[in-house]
């Protein structure tokens, strides 16, 4: 079971790649990662990643600087998401 908040995607025939990295990442890494997720959203991809700090969230980045869509997918539900990050 998929739970959605915010508006959902519609993903049929539309390219979507998926993105992650660590959340300890260097510099160089953190590059790629937003370049990489800037020029396929760019192109139409829909860049999907989860939702940490590092090289997640310099894709999702990425995805939004360039007019794209990105999915954020969480390891957990988002009530508990939340809580961990004390929005």
């Amino acid at each position: 079971v998929l739970y959605v908040k915010g508006s959902r995607f519609d993903f049929n025939g539309k390219p979507a790649i998926a993105i992650v990295g660590p959340r300890k990442i260097s510099d160089y890494g953190a590059n790629c990662a937003y370049v990489i997720a800037n020029t396929l959203a760019s192109c139409g991809f829909t860049v999907v990643s989860g939702g940490a700090i590092g090289g997640d969230s310099m894709a999702h980045k990425g995805a939004i600087d360039a007019k794209g869509y990105t999915v954020g997918v969480l390891g957990s539900g988002i009530d508990s998401s939340i809580r961990r990050l004390k929005v």
